[in-house]
């Protein structure tokens, strides 16, 4: 994989990677095929209380292994709030995150999206948030 493009490579012995002057490439390699990232929330959350979030690799054949996530929450209209960033580990290709939403957090629905670090594939779901 390049995660940097979530671009998939076949199974191999080798590869090319054409970096030019000045650019970083990263390459990974897993011992199987990631298929898709899996985000899943609750229907609705209330302001002030917490809500969870699980996150899964999927995988066409073998068990997933540990892999790391990015998160984000971003509002209906607008840009991914800073503060409800998380980077997280998880053992066998999941986790789950807990996000204690404010009091004051706007009432509308929300995108969690989670990023696979070492694949660059990306999984989202939504969720609204209540008063």
């Amino acid at each position: 994989y390049l995660p940097i493009t979530a671009e998939r490579f076949g199974a191999g012995q080798s590869m090319r990677v054409a970096v030019a002057p000045g650019e970083v490439s990263i390459v990974t390699v897993v011992p199987y095929d990631v298929s898709r990232i899996i985000v899943q929330a609750p229907y609705t959350a209330k302001a002030g209380t917490s809500v969870d979030f699980d996150v899964e690799v999927k995988t066409r054949d073998e068990l997933p292994g540990p892999h790391v996530f990015h998160l984000t929450l971003t509002p209906e209209r607008g840009e991914p709030i800073a503060w409800y960033s998380r980077t997280v580990a998880g053992e066998r290709g999941s986790a789950r995150v807990t996000l204690p939403l404010a009091l004051n957090d706007a009432p509308g629905v929300y995108t969690v999206t989670a990023t696979d670090v070492l694949t660059g594939l990306q999984g989202e779901t939504q969720f609204s948030v209540v008063p």
